[in-house]
This record gives C-alpha cells, sequence and structure tokens, in this order.
C-alpha cells in the first residue's frame, strides 16, 4: 500500500509539472497559427489592392467601366505621359479600399489579435521605361494575455509588401514614339549620327594602324 502511494504521489507531481509546460506549448502553437493566418490574410489584402491598382493604370478605360457599369464606345485619352501627372485619384481610391480590407481581416481564433496597422504605402511609381504600383502595410498583432511576470501583451511586428507591374503597352508605344518625333524634327539626330560617324572613323583609322 505505501509503494502504491508513494507512485500516485509521484505521478501527481509529475502531472502538476509536465501538464502547464504542455498546456502552455499547445496554447503557443495554436497561437502562432493564428498568426501566420493573419499575416496571410493582410498579404492577400496586399496583392489584390497592389493588382487591381496596376491594372487601373494598365487599362484607363477601368475607370470608366465602374462609373457607367459598360465599356465605352470611345475613348480619346491619347496625351502622352498622362500617369506622371494623374495618379494621386488612383492612389487615393485604392489606399481606401486597402483600409477597408485590412478592417474586414478579423482576429482569427482569438479576441484581440486583430492586426493594427502602424504605415500604409499605396503608391504608383514610374521608373521610365516600366511602371509598378506598391502596396506596403506595416503591422502589429498583439498576443492575447500577459506572461507571468511582463506587464504589457507581447507584441509581433510585420511587415507585407505587394508590387505589380502596371505597364501599359499602348501607353508605352506612344511615348516612345513621341521621343523618335522629336529625335528627328529637332535635328538631334543628324548630331548624334555625326557624333557616330567620327567615332567609327576613329576607330577604323586606329586599326588600320596597328595593321
Amino acid at each position: 500500500m505505501r509503494g502504491w502511494r508513494r507512485e500516485q504521489g509521484e505521478m501527481v507531481i509529475e502531472a502538476t509539472l509536465v501538464f502547464p509546460v504542455v498546456f502552455f506549448v499547445i496554447f503557443f502553437l495554436i497561437y502562432f497559427g493564428n498568426v501566420f493566418y493573419l499575416r496571410s490574410k493582410v498579404e492577400s489584402v496586399t496583392d489584390i489592392v497592389a493588382v487591381k491598382g496596376a491594372s487601373y493604370y494598365t487599362d484607363p478605360m477601368l475607370t470608366k467601366i465602374k462609373e457607367t457599369g459598360s465599356a465605352p464606345t470611345r475613348f480619346n485619352d491619347i496625351r502622352p505621359y498622362r500617369y506622371w501627372f494623374k495618379t494621386a485619384s488612383v492612389e487615393s481610391e485604392m489606399r481606401q479600399e486597402l483600409a477597408q480590407k485590412l478592417g474586414e481581416v478579423g482576429t482569427g481564433f482569438f479576441v484581440g489579435m486583430e492586426p493594427e496597422t502602424a504605415i500604409q504605402t499605396v503608391a504608383f511609381e514610374n521608373h521610365l521605361f516600366y511602371d509598378t504600383f506598391v502596396v506596403e502595410v506595416s503591422y502589429k498583432v498583439q498576443f492575447p494575455i500577459r506572461f507571468i511576470g511582463s506587464r504589457d501583451h507581447m507584441v509581433l511586428k510585420m511587415n507585407s509588401k505587394a508590387i505589380a507591374s502596371a505597364a501599359d503597352t499602348d501607353n508605352f508605344i506612344r511615348n516612345t514614339d513621341m521621343v523618335l518625333d522629336y529625335y528627328e524634327s529637332t535635328g538631334l539626330k543628324e548630331k548624334v549620327q555625326k557624333a557616330v560617324d567620327k567615332v567609327k572613323e576613329f576607330f577604323g583609322h586606329g586599326s588600320q594602324m596597328k595593321d
């Protein structure tokens, strides 16, 4: 009887020590699973907004389609480099949509774990030969409970960034044609050709001297 009672007491002590550790590990794994779930939802939002913003630059008719509900029969916006001076409206609209979608992410499995946005960046970037639409979100997720001995909740800071190509082929060809027209009409073509001929003559003369 004494041996049985001793074994039973040891089991109680072991359970008292092991059970909190196992519970903590399981709860921690569930928590991090929820964090990655929220992270995937935020990344999905940034990807969607980036692609949608880029599409409005790639196809300017989408604005008319959204306003009227149908494709326009005529589209006369053929101004070169129009994207350099007309980006604020689309950026503002995509920024509002980003904020709305981030507000719909939710908390996952735990109350109070909704992502708290710190910085939102929505920008159309022109790189002369190619364009991109960039959406970036810096946010933090708070642990729902405090650890023993800690005054504050543990907070994880994360960042999500999406870059979508916003290349309008028609606009690029139109801009290239405009540059070529200026290149020929201003006499720059003849000056460049003369400089190239001099370089060719110099290197050709040098190779003859070497022979």
